[in-house]
């Protein structure tokens, strides 16, 4: 009994250790929705009442949201630039131009080199150094095709050089001149970036797929796949080495969320409803949901075995372990993807607001009004929530101060009054 009681209390500190090892916060958001795998780890975030840390002001719109590493958040505005700002203070670490518009998509971070794309009237990929904003290199990639211009990016181990990494970009692009579009619509490409200063982007390998990517790729770090989902009602699987399709689906309307990779499945919606879960080894179909009457746009977000589905104006949740609809809840505007803590779901909304709800009843438990519409999703760091607004804004905020609640005493206890029997009626209609 006493070896039992030991053992017992040996388990509970080793839990408890467990868990304090664990950061209470995200310390880095290097990609969008943190990572390739587009589904974080669950974290806290800061807890309402919120009051803002700091703001910065562009002169164009946010319409993505910023990357974060080593507390410097980077992100870019529609007036042509990028930013780089001390995620404590707000301070400007540098900015860049981007030429006609700026970035069309969230960049991303890999080993001190950032990276995005743009259009409008050409498609380009570039890379920055992000400690001072210096451009390193840039590669047009079409003007034909009508696409999202996002960027992935991943390190490898170099297999040339002992100790050493190199970064593999994937971005896609136009199809050569004379290629019938019926059959090639875009070339999915993949880049090898070496790790010195001056390395160029090298052709890794080019795949050619019939559709146009709608919504933002994802990466599979098990099985070393590519998933992306095309406006030709497909998702296919593909190898992060040579390129080739391991596997494709149909999908039974318009893609509505980027894929999402949870342990060894994926997760995609449709705009017409539909709820898809895929065997991301085999791409087998393990079941499909239909979300009544729904407008699905955005990308999904989960916590444990509640899926997060965010429609125009709706966000719904769905049981994965019971296969059934969860909560769901209807706000005044459009909203943006949700982003997930242990406790929490933060949401944007055009009405020029930030949502704060609990995550397993589905409602409201604060909210902080911005200048802008948000329709970038939130980025939560270091105990702040970081907001982008179509005025040019960026948000800090942060947990305040709690009203502190009085104790009862002698002193200010509540004097209630003698019951003196029922009222006498009034003839007064108020």
């Amino acid at each position: 009994m006493l070896q039992s009681r030991f053992f017992f209390i040996f388990l509970c500190f080793l839990w408890t250790s467990c868990a304090a090892s664990q950061p209470r916060y995200h310390e880095d958001w290097p990609a969008l929705h943190q990572n390739a795998e587009r589904s974080p780890l669950l974290r806290s975030g800061p807890v309402p009442p919120l009051k803002e840390a700091w703001t910065f002001q562009t002169e164009g719109r946010l319409l993505y949201p910023p990357v974060a590493q080593s507390g410097i958040l980077y992100f870019g505005s529609r007036d042509s630039q990028i930013f780089a700002v001390d995620a404590s203070t707000g301070a400007q670490v540098w900015k860049t131009p981007v030429e006609v518009g700026g970035l069309f998509s969230s960049p991303t971070i890999v080993r001190g080199r950032l990276y995005g794309g743009r259009w409008n009237p050409y498609y380009f990929i570039y890379g920055w150094d992000a400690a001072t904003g210096e451009l390193l290199w840039q590669k047009e990639t079409g003007d034909l095709v009508n696409r999202s211009p996002w960027v992935m990016a991943q390190q490898e181990p170099s297999p040339t050089q002992d100790g050493a990494f190199l970064t593999v970009l994937y971005s896609h692009q136009d199809p050569p001149l004379g290629t019938s579009l019926e059959a090639q619509k875009v070339v999915q490409t993949a880049w090898e970036i070496g790790p010195e200063k001056t390395a160029q982007p090298r052709l890794r390998w080019q795949q050619a797929l019939p559709g146009v990517p709608t919504v933002a790729s994802a990466l599979a770090p098990r099985t070393q796949a590519l998933l992306v989902a095309l406006d030709n009602q497909r998702l296919y699987a593909l190898s992060q080495k040579e390129g080739r399709i391991l596997w494709q689906q149909e999908l039974v309307g318009e893609p509505a969320s980027a894929p999402l990779v949870h342990d060894d499945q994926v997760y995609i919606t449709t705009r017409n409803g539909y709820l898809y879960v895929f065997e991301l080894a085999t791409g087998a179909l393990k079941f499909r949901y239909q979300f009544i009457d729904a407008v699905l746009y955005g990308d999904l977000a989960l916590a444990e075995q509640q899926l997060f589905v965010p429609g125009e104006r709706m966000l719904y949740t769905f049981d994965l372990s019971h296969r059934e609809p969860g909560w769901k809840y209807r706000f005044p505007g459009l909203i943006t993807a949700p982003v997930v803590t242990h406790d929490h779901v933060y949401v944007g909304s055009a009405t020029r607001s930030l949502f704060i709800m609990d995550r397993k009843k589905g409602y409201i438990v604060g909210s902080y009004p911005v200048s802008g519409e948000v329709l970038a999703s939130p980025v939560l760091l270091g105990g702040k929530v970081f907001v982008a607004c179509t005025d040019g804004k960026l948000y800090a905020l942060e947990e305040a101060p709690r009203p502190q609640q009085v104790q009862p005493n002698a002193s200010n206890a509540p004097v209630y009054a003698p019951n003196k029997g029922p009222r006498k009626p009034t003839t007064s209609r108020w």
